[in-house]
Protein backbone atom coordinates (compact mmCIF):
# COMPACT_ATOMS: atom_id res chain seq x y z
CA UNK A 1 0.00 0.00 0.00
CA UNK A 2 1.37 3.39 -0.91
CA UNK A 3 1.61 6.51 1.25
CA UNK A 4 -1.41 8.19 -0.34
CA UNK A 5 -3.67 5.25 0.48
CA UNK A 6 -2.31 5.02 4.02
CA UNK A 7 -3.05 8.72 4.49
CA UNK A 8 -6.66 8.14 3.38
CA UNK A 9 -6.97 5.28 5.86
CA UNK A 10 -5.46 7.47 8.58
CA UNK A 11 -8.22 10.03 7.89
CA UNK A 12 -10.89 7.31 7.96
CA UNK A 13 -9.50 6.08 11.29
CA UNK A 14 -9.74 9.61 12.71
CA UNK A 15 -13.44 9.71 11.75
CA UNK A 16 -14.06 6.38 13.46
CA UNK A 17 -12.21 7.58 16.57
CA UNK A 18 -14.27 10.79 16.69
CA UNK A 19 -17.45 8.74 16.24
CA UNK A 20 -16.31 6.41 19.02
CA UNK A 21 -15.87 9.38 21.33
CA UNK A 22 -19.38 10.61 20.53
CA UNK A 23 -20.92 7.15 20.90
CA UNK A 24 -19.23 6.66 24.27
CA UNK A 25 -20.48 10.01 25.55
CA UNK A 26 -24.05 9.27 24.45
CA UNK A 27 -23.85 5.79 25.98
CA UNK A 28 -22.65 7.22 29.29
CA UNK A 29 -25.48 9.78 29.31
CA UNK A 30 -28.11 7.19 28.45
CA UNK A 31 -26.75 4.75 31.04
CA UNK A 32 -26.87 7.49 33.70
CA UNK A 33 -30.48 8.27 32.80
CA UNK A 34 -31.38 4.61 32.97
CA UNK A 35 -29.58 4.12 36.29
CA UNK A 36 -31.35 7.12 37.80
CA UNK A 37 -34.81 6.16 36.58
CA UNK A 38 -37.27 6.12 39.47
CA UNK A 39 -38.18 2.64 40.69
CA UNK A 40 -41.79 3.01 39.65
CA UNK A 41 -40.74 3.59 36.01
CA UNK A 42 -38.31 0.70 35.79
CA UNK A 43 -39.86 -1.98 33.64
CA UNK A 44 -41.91 0.61 31.76
CA UNK A 45 -41.94 0.95 27.99
CA UNK A 46 -39.64 3.95 28.20
CA UNK A 47 -37.18 2.06 30.39
CA UNK A 48 -37.18 -0.90 28.00
CA UNK A 49 -36.46 1.41 25.06
CA UNK A 50 -33.57 2.96 26.96
CA UNK A 51 -32.11 -0.47 27.69
CA UNK A 52 -32.40 -1.45 24.03
CA UNK A 53 -30.73 1.81 22.98
CA UNK A 54 -27.89 1.12 25.42
CA UNK A 55 -27.41 -2.33 23.89
CA UNK A 56 -27.34 -0.89 20.38
CA UNK A 57 -24.84 1.78 21.43
CA UNK A 58 -22.62 -0.88 22.99
CA UNK A 59 -22.76 -2.83 19.72
CA UNK A 60 -21.92 0.30 17.72
CA UNK A 61 -18.94 1.00 19.96
CA UNK A 62 -17.70 -2.55 19.56
CA UNK A 63 -18.09 -2.31 15.78
CA UNK A 64 -16.23 1.01 15.67
CA UNK A 65 -13.40 -0.43 17.74
CA UNK A 66 -13.20 -3.40 15.37
CA UNK A 67 -13.14 -1.07 12.39
CA UNK A 68 -10.25 0.88 13.87
CA UNK A 69 -8.34 -2.35 14.45
CA UNK A 70 -8.99 -3.47 10.86
CA UNK A 71 -7.78 -0.13 9.52
CA UNK A 72 -4.60 -0.45 11.59
CA UNK A 73 -4.06 -3.96 10.24
CA UNK A 74 -4.60 -2.79 6.66
CA UNK A 75 -1.93 -0.13 7.12
CA UNK A 76 0.75 -2.59 8.26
Amino acid sequence: MNTKKREKLKNAKAFFEKGLTILSAVLDDEQDCCDNMPDNLQGSDRYDKMEKAIGHLEDAISDAESSIEHIDSACE
